[in-house]
């Protein structure tokens, strides 16, 4: 055990002193952090509230814009939560001083005139919306008139109209969390940053286990360390000092994304709190880091030249590439079965179920626990594999092991 810690030692040493390591954290966090600041100033995430005025005479008008019912008063719980914050009343002593702040542009519109007689004031068009929400309550203001010269008990109708709730019935066969599990520009583009990191430092830190091996195998300095430890050991050794470059720099890059969501105001967008998703987050990095890596160790193995690394590992990046659009497909069908399906697939759900888990409102506490579960079950054949490969190919400098020689190796029969 001690061979292998100081092999991750040597490994996690070298590769983390290295000016392209550092340069990429750095440039990384800039841009994400760039990213941030650029949504909070061109994506709209709350709506300015639009200033209205009343005077003294016609201040009973407000009621139409706080939500108040037109009969009894009382706010009304079945309007959307932010329709108060939409428009911000103002009283003004008299006409002229309302007519002046329209003019002055420090309200958009007021309702001077009396409660019998208002007049929209505007400065220019008023919109609709506003428009027939005055209107309903002048035309509530005469009823009521209406009601009380007929001796109808105003109390007495506000207690029946209130207890009349609309039914609404849904055919679409979806439940109500389904429903509203719609686009969200908000969720889309931390996915799209959070899919993009993760598939950044898996796929460099791929690269650097295999353009390491190949530099061991081309200045043959892998045959002196093979004569102290063996081709295992010095697999798991340089795993886990590449993975703890990868932990580093997600650590690092994933606090840049965090800081970036919180900066630009979409933290809203995501329907589980940032701080128990980024646990969850942890957890998909690590398993996608240990599902791949190791075949990108016995891909690497494989060759014998730098420039044949490419053509190598294309397997492994087209199913990275899978899951990334599979993430990003999560977004607009969260909830369609071959997304659920595909998050819990090995290779693939460390992207598709944490964009599920951000996006959809119906994702089970034990959905990403047996993705996670089913994935560590498969783990140990993988490894099996990588490590097959890395054995056959680590001491072979001749040339590019072809694949019919790589299936060889994975003899099931073999116990070489």
């Amino acid at each position: 055990m001690s061979k292998i810690f100081l092999i991750a030692g040597r490994e996690f040493s070298v590769r983390m002193r290295a000016k392209s390591t550092i340069a990429t954290i750095v440039v990384t966090m800039v841009i994400i952090l760039g990213a941030g600041i650029l949504a909070r100033v061109f994506v709209p995430t709350s709506i300015e509230p639009e200033n209205v005025g009343v005077t003294a005479e016609t201040r009973d008008y407000a009621i139409a814009f706080n939500g108040q019912d037109l009969i009894t008063g009382q706010i009304d719980g079945g309007l959307p939560s932010d329709f108060t914050q939409r428009y911000q009343v103002e009283t003004f002593p008299d006409d002229a001083a309302l007519e002046q702040a329209v003019k002055n542009g420090e309200i958009s519109m007021g309702i001077a005139g009396t409660l019998d007689q208002p007049v929209l004031v505007s400065d220019g068009s008023v919109s609709f919306t506003s428009q027939m929400m005055v209107d309903l309550v002048y035309k509530s203001v005469k009823i009521n008139q209406y009601l009380v010269t007929a001796g109808v008990d105003l109390k007495e109708l506000g207690n029946e109209v209130s207890g009349l709730k609309l039914q609404v019935k849904d055919v679409s066969g979806q439940d109500k969390a389904e429903s509203q599990d719609a686009f969200n520009f908000g969720a889309y583009l931390v996915i799209i940053v959070m899919i993009m990191v993760l598939f950044a430092i898996v796929m460099s830190a791929g690269q650097l286990v295999a353009s390491g091996i190949v530099e061991e195998k081309v200045s043959r300095v892998v045959e002196v360390l093979i004569s102290t430890v063996s081709p295992s050991q010095l697999l798991i050794g340089k795993i886990i000092g590449i993975t703890a470059v990868g932990i580093i720099s997600m650590i690092c890059i994933g606090g840049s994304g965090i800081a970036a969501l919180l900066i630009s105001g979409l933290a809203g967008s995501i329907r589980i709190s940032v701080a128990s998703f980024s646990g969850w987050y942890v957890v998909w990095f690590l398993l996608g880091l240990a599902t791949y890596m190791v075949l990108y160790a016995g891909a690497g193995a494989m060759v014998s030249r730098q420039e044949e690394i490419g053509q190598a590992i294309i397997p492994l990046v087209l199913v990275q590439m899978a899951g990334f659009y599979t993430a990003v497909l999560t977004v607009f069908f969260p909830n369609h079965i071959l997304i659920k399906v595909a998050s819990m697939l090995p290779f693939l759900n460390c992207y598709a179920m944490p964009a599920r888990q951000i996006t959809s409102s119906t994702v089970a506490w034990w959905e990403p626990v047996l993705s996670v579960a089913i994935n560590l079950a498969i783990l140990p054949f993988l490894i099996w594999i990588g490590s097959r490969l890395y054995r056959r190919g680590v001491l072979a400098t001749s040339g590019k092991i072809k694949f019919r020689e790589a299936i060889r190796a994975l003899d099931l029969t073999s116990r070489k």
